[in-house]
């Protein structure tokens, strides 16, 4: 099965955060390709915990993505800006 999907990377109190839109697993780890290895393997078990479970049909159209020929297209992309305030 073939998927993608977005991921954010950040750096926070001397790591690196990642989280995997929009699926809203994430991880840390101490560098960027750290980061990056871990949160595909996490996004992996927690795919592979929702086959397993008979749900990662239901999980992956919930998060947004469509099934094709041979594989899950994601359709819903968010509106993303900055918002601003003051208190």
């Amino acid at each position: 099965m073939k998927f993608s999907f977005e991921s954010e990377i950040w750096e926070e109190e001397g790591q690196y955060v990642a989280r995997a839109n929009p699926f809203n697993v994430m991880t840390c780890a101490k560098t960027k390709e750290a980061v990056q290895a871990e949160l595909l393997e996490a996004v992996e078990l927690f795919l592979e915990t929702a086959r397993d479970m008979g749900t990662l049909e239901d999980i992956l159209v919930e998060c947004g993505y469509k099934a094709s020929e041979n594989s899950w297209e994601f359709m819903r992309r968010p509106e993303r800006r900055s918002v601003a305030m003051e208190l």
